[in-house]
């Protein structure tokens, strides 16, 4: 299984940790992909990484340089591309989109929720991961 992540630049809440750490150890999964950014994509990026083995984690980095990671968490990286277009490669690229924003409701300027809904329209399977604790 090809899983695709997308998440907030704030950051994964301890909840959200918790779950990505728990569902890449006991899921089979061959690749995953995620955005190579600050925050969610960087902290998943390294739980991935920890739990990878022999499988492949791969960045898909924008251009937007200031929000980029720095850290690296990948076993190899794509071409660099902007935002929207790099959250759709990563959607064409999974067979099950992981979603960690930063509320429970669907925001319109957010490049998460733009990322799930696209995910939804092109007919991919989609789990959102949101805190109980958060609305």
């Amino acid at each position: 299984m090809i899983i695709g992540f997308t998440g907030t630049r704030r950051g994964l809440s301890n909840f959200q940790r918790g779950f990505l750490t728990k569902y890449l150890e006991h899921v089979s999964w061959t690749e995953f992909h995620h955005g190579d950014c600050i925050g969610a994509d960087e902290q998943v990026a390294h739980i991935a990484m920890c739990h990878c083995g022999d499988r492949e984690v791969i960045a898909h980095p924008c251009n937007l340089y200031q929000m980029r990671s720095t850290r690296h968490k990948y076993t190899s990286a794509l071409p660099i591309d902007a935002p929207l277009k790099r959250n759709r490669d990563i959607v064409d690229a999974c067979d099950i989109l992981i979603a960690c924003p930063k509320s429970a409701s669907e925001e319109r300027r957010s490049g998460t929720w733009y990322t799930i809904r696209y995910a939804r329209r092109v007919g991919k399977c989609v789990d959102i991961v949101t805190d109980p604790g958060i609305a």
